[in-house]
């Protein structure tokens, strides 16, 4: 029988279905007391995610301008440690009009947008926005049957991003070798560009 560590119990119905009771969601906003909440952390906090939920707004727009300045907020501070990958996930629940037992929550994804200090957070922002947008109008046009019944939250995941990493000694192609116009020392931890520099100095 499935458990749902949120509720703290065992429940008899499909996934999709608890995960847009009342129950469950009531349960939700009681752990999630503020509109920003870190549920999840790995990876020595390089990978983090952040719910930001959905307090009464029936309007996505409305939804968006609410959770806007936590979204900074998560952003500028993720940027004091360094810059970063993140992707965001809106989550909403679905019915069907002509038999509201049928529920079923949906995920819309953007991609994954590097961050760092020089990023205007307020275009990203707005990127966010109207990719989520246009996922859900994409979903709802397609004729499927289902209809917004309410919005969840939007899910924000971050992992940090250092593009630039020390490296050990690599062998060199062997045209390169024959030139000797490079200096290559084998070594066997992370200083190889330390002991170039050495090399080049005592010449």
């Amino acid at each position: 029988m499935p458990y749902c560590k949120n509720c703290n119990k065992n429940y008899t119905e499909p996934s999709v279905q608890h995960n847009v009771s009342k129950s469950h969601l009531s349960k939700l906003n009681q752990i999630c007391r503020f509109p920003c909440t870190p549920i999840e952390s790995s990876m020595q906090g390089n990978i983090n995610t952040f719910w930001l939920r959905n307090y009464r707004s029936k309007s996505i727009d409305i939804f968006f301008t609410k959770i806007e300045p936590w979204f900074y907020d998560i952003c500028r501070e993720q940027l004091r440690n360094c810059s970063f990958k993140s992707n965001s996930i809106l989550k909403c629940a679905y019915i069907k009009p002509f038999d509201r037992r049928l529920k079923e929550e949906k995920s819309f994804k953007t991609r994954n947008i590097i961050i760092t200090v020089a990023s205007d957070l307020s275009s990203i922002w707005n990127d966010v926005k109207e990719n989520l947008v246009r996922e859900m109008t994409e979903f709802q046009s397609r004729g499927s049957g289902w209809s917004l019944q309410t919005i969840l939250g939007l899910e924000v995941r971050v992992n940090r991003y250092n593009p630039l990493r020390v490296s050990s000694y690599i062998p060199l192609s062997a045209n390169i070798v024959k030139t000797k116009s490079v200096v290559n020392v084998k070594n066997f931890d992370f200083f190889c560009f330390k002991y170039a520099v050495l090399c080049q100095s005592k010449e």
